[in-house]
C-alpha cells in the first residue's frame, strides 16, 4: 500500500510507507534534495525511523500583533450597613470588577473599631449580605474587597468602611390583666439598654394594631383605658425604641374584661 501526501509547494513534506513487505509497490515519481540517507530498516519489521531528513527548513514571518487589558481589580465601592432589627444588620454594595470569583467581608465591632477579622467568603457578583446573630445595641463594623482564584490570583483593595448601630432588645413576658371592666393594666420585662422609651399598641376590630400609649425608657408597665369597653376581648404588644429605631415587637397579651360590677373602681368616687 502506498501512502503520499503531495503539495504544490516545495518545501512541502512527502512521506512514503510500505505495508505487507512481501508486495511491490511502485513510485511513478520522486524527487529528493541532498540530504543524509538513514540505513538499517529490517526486513518484516515496522521502520518507525525517518527514511531521509532534509536540510531545507523554514522559519515563516510574524503574525500581526494582538492586544489586550486584562480586567482592573477594582475595590467594592458604596458600602452601607443598615440595622434592622435588635439582631440583623444589611449589607449593600456596588461590584466594581467583571471577573471576580467572589467577595470576602470582614467584621469588628465597637464604635471606631479596627481589628477586622473574617465574616463570610461570598460568590461571583453578590452584592447584599444579611448579618444575623447579633447583640443587640452594639456598633458593628464592615469593610469588602473582591478577589480572584486562578493563576494569577489577586485580592482588590477594600472597600469603604461602614457601620451602624443594632437595635435596642426587644422585651419580653409581656401580660395583660383587667383592673376592671374599663381599665387594663400591662407589665413587661426591659430587657434593653439604651432606647428611649416604648410603644405600647392594641388590636382593633379589623384585626390591626394602633399605637395607644406611650412610656418612658425604664418604664414596665402601663395602664390603658381609652375606649375600653366591658365583656370585650383585647390583644396587647410592645416595643423599644430609640429615636427612629423601632425594635422587633414583644409577645401579644389577650385579655377579655369583665362585666360592670358596682364598686369596681370603673368610675371614680
Amino acid at each position: 500500500t502506498l501512502v503520499q501526501e503531495t503539495s504544490t509547494y516545495n518545501d512541502a513534506t512527502l512521506r512514503i510507507a510500505f505495508h505487507q513487505y512481501s508486495h511491490s509497490a511502485r513510485i511513478h515519481r520522486i524527487s529528493i534534495a541532498p540530504g543524509s540517507v538513514t540505513s538499517g530498516a529490517s526486513l518484516g519489521a515496522e521502520q518507525s525511523d525517518a527514511g531521509y531528513s532534509f536540510a531545507f527548513t523554514w522559519t515563516s514571518g510574524y503574525s500581526d500583533v494582538a492586544t489586550e487589558v486584562t480586567p482592573a481589580k477594582e475595590a467594592p465601592s458604596a458600602l452601607s450597613a443598615t440595622a434592622v432589627t435588635d439582631s440583623r444588620i444589611d449589607l449593600v454594595w456596588t461590584d466594581e470588577t467583571d471577573d471576580e470569583t467572589g467577595f470576602k467581608i470582614e467584621r469588628c465591632s465597637g464604635t471606631g473599631c479596627s481589628g477586622f477579622t473574617p465574616l463570610v467568603t461570598l460568590g461571583s457578583n453578590a452584592t447584599t449580605y444579611i448579618d444575623i446573630g447579633l447583640t443587640p445595641s452594639t456598633v458593628y463594623n464592615y469593610r469588602v474587597l473582591a478577589y480572584k482564584t486562578a493563576t494569577q490570583s489577586w485580592d482588590s483593595a477594600y472597600s469603604n468602611e461602614a457601620e451602624d448601630l443594632v437595635f435596642p432588645q426587644q422585651s419580653s413576658g409581656l401580660t395583660a390583666t383587667p383592673l376592671n371592666s374599663r381599665m387594663i393594666r400591662l407589665n413587661w420585662v426591659d430587657n434593653g439598654v439604651d432606647e428611649d422609651g416604648f410603644e405600647i399598641e392594641v388590636k382593633v376590630w379589623n384585626g390591626r394594631f394602633i399605637k395607644t400609649g406611650e412610656v418612658a425608657a425604664g418604664v414596665t408597665t402601663y395602664t390603658d383605658h381609652v375606649g375600653i369597653e366591658e365583656n370585650t376581648g383585647y390583644s396587647y404588644r410592645v416595643r423599644p425604641f430609640r429615636g427612629e429605631d423601632k425594635s422587633p415587637y414583644s409577645n401579644e397579651a389577650p385579655v377579655t374584661t369583665p362585666g360592670f360590677a358596682t364598686g369596681d373602681n370603673t368610675c371614680p368616687p
